[in-house]
């Protein structure tokens, strides 16, 4: 059979796709481990996911120190010691953190992880937080505020953040200066003690997973588990404050560029007009062909890159559109912003651009789906939403189906450009 290279090969977007699902299985205490067995290679990634529950700024910025800091020694190894275990294995520890919570990882080849898991839980349940560790991590933190205080970019995010949530609301909230004065070894180990609990967390396992890893699964036993095991993970926040629209400057003396942030409140992923507002934001601005890019960059010469985004928090949610201008056309940089955000809601998008827009999202969900640690991050926001399998099915339906009104009029109901927050970062 010869090719044919004169044309290209038609394109074809699937109508469904199966996603492996994720197997429950109970360890000898209740604690439930929810298990994706896919891919070839003899690797395993072993998350826990625990919730960030009813915190403000200060308390989150303790958080946020103890889990940079959990592999920074425990009781009977220091940080050095940590680290070589580790890379004896092959493995590797990671934590992460959000407003919404917290999460400690291994990787590890599947030969080794009888001998890696117990490395890691040290790490988790026994982590002591060395004061001259505590003092380089707040050191280097300090030094890299610095440096992002000189960057109208980062300038524009902590307004407008600030602005759209409350400034010492954990999803509104950047540490400044002085927060670091109040992280100390101690309120770090008081934190850790007593906020690890997987009563309301989430245990997710993938990989190339049998019954050795399972068995050997049954050492996070000793984690501890203060009530009531949950289904779901759950979190608790103080309200967030009401934005109405505004314009805010923040001054920065000598800056060559003014950083752009305009955007607002707007739903979160377990509502059912989100994976639309999804399909209209990546139009706008989510990817390298979107409008503004179109616009701003490519037409106009404004701008390096915009881009717009639709952040999803388990509360609620964020729209926003980012970009660094020359100042002497800043304000004709946000004419146009306003501009495409009015054609958006006012006038339906062209099937070719929406046929160029399904392709381009099919193919990055399909990318999303490969290998079981992909797999994984797929489930996990599922589960952190308490969204259904289905969620999947309906968002490839939604894209093969979803016409231009539609488009046109989710634009109109959640990004009217009346309600939007608007910042300007630079002098």
């Amino acid at each position: 059979m010869s090719l044919k290279r004169t044309s290209a090969p038609k394109v074809q977007i699937p109508k469904s796709i199966e996603v492996p699902k994720a197997k429950p299985h109970l360890l000898s205490n209740g604690l439930p481990i929810h298990v994706i067995d896919a891919g070839e290679d003899e690797v395993v990634r072993l998350e826990i996911i625990i919730p960030n529950s009813a915190m403000n700024g200060n308390n989150y910025m303790i958080a946020s120190a103890a889990h940079s800091l959990a592999d920074a020694g425990t009781h009977t190894k220091s940080a050095e010691e940590i680290a070589e275990e580790f890379d004896f294995f092959g493995s590797f520890f990671q934590s992460e953190i959000s407003p919404d919570y917290r999460s400690f990882t291994l990787y590890s080849i599947n030969r080794y992880f009888r001998e890696s898991l117990p490395v890691f839980l040290d790490v988790i349940m026994n982590s002591t937080f060395p004061e001259p560790e505590v003092e380089n991590w707040k050191r280097r933190n300090l030094q890299t505020l610095a440096v992002n205080r000189e960057k109208v970019a980062w300038l524009g995010r902590k307004a407008f953040i600030a602005e759209l949530f409350g400034p010492d609301h954990p999803y509104g909230f950047t540490p400044e200066a002085n927060d670091y004065g109040s992280i100390s070894a101690e309120n770090l180990r008081e934190f850790y003690k007593t906020n690890l609990d997987l009563s309301n967390g989430i245990i997710i396992i993938s990989g190339r997973i049998d019954k050795n890893i399972l068995a050997e699964c049954e050492m996070l036993t000793a984690l501890p588990v203060q009530n009531n095991l949950s289904k779901k993970i759950l979190a608790s926040h103080p309200e967030t404050w009401p934005t109405p629209p505004k314009n805010v400057t923040v001054e920065k003396s000598g800056s060559v560029q003014f950083g752009l942030r305009i955007g607002m409140r707007t739903i979160t992923k377990n509502h059912t007009d989100f994976q639309a507002l999804t399909i209209a934001n990546t139009i706008l601005g989510g990817y390298f062909g979107s409008r503004l890019m179109s616009n701003i960059r490519e037409e106009k010469g404004y701008t390096y890159g915009i881009g717009s985004m639709i952040t999803p928090y388990l509360n609620t949610g964020s729209f926003s559109i980012s970009t660094e201008v020359g100042r002497d056309v800043c304000h004709a940089a946000i004419d146009e912003i306003y501009h495409e955000l009015n054609q958006l809601a006012s006038v339906p998008v062209p099937e070719k651009e929406l046929e160029i827009v399904r392709n381009y999202l099919t193919g990055t969900f399909l990318r999303s789906l490969d290998g079981p640690f992909s797999i994984a991050d797929r489930f996990k926001g599922l589960i952190l939403y308490d969204l259904e399998y289905d969620y999947f099915k309906n968002y490839l339906d939604l894209l093969n189906n979803i016409t231009p009104v539609q488009i046109r009029d989710k634009a109109a109901e959640y990004l009217h450009p009346k309600s939007m927050i608007e910042i300007i970062s630079g002098s």
